[in-house]
């Protein structure tokens, strides 16, 4: 069980966004590609169902880290 206060950090690159699975090989498709290269590449598998357990075990606190500006920002929250 978690502290009230507890809080969650979960990096998006190769934690979230599995680059490697990307016909690039890496995740700098995500960030220097087209909008369609980004949506191409898919998630780490179990990602997101591990990340809705974490945010129930948090109580909502967790949150998605990364060095993006507003262009990469934007393809990581679609």
């Amino acid at each position: 069980m978690t502290s009230t206060f507890a809080r969650l950090g979960v990096d998006i690159g190769r934690v979230i966004i599995d680059g490697s699975s990307h016909p690039s090989g890496d995740d700098t498709s995500f960030v220097s590609g087209t909008e369609a290269d980004a949506l191409a590449t898919v998630a780490m598998t179990g990602a997101f169902q591990a990340l809705g357990r974490l945010n129930a075990v948090f109580g909502g606190r967790v949150w998605l880290v990364s060095k993006c500006h507003a262009r990469v920002q934007g393809r990581s929250e679609r």
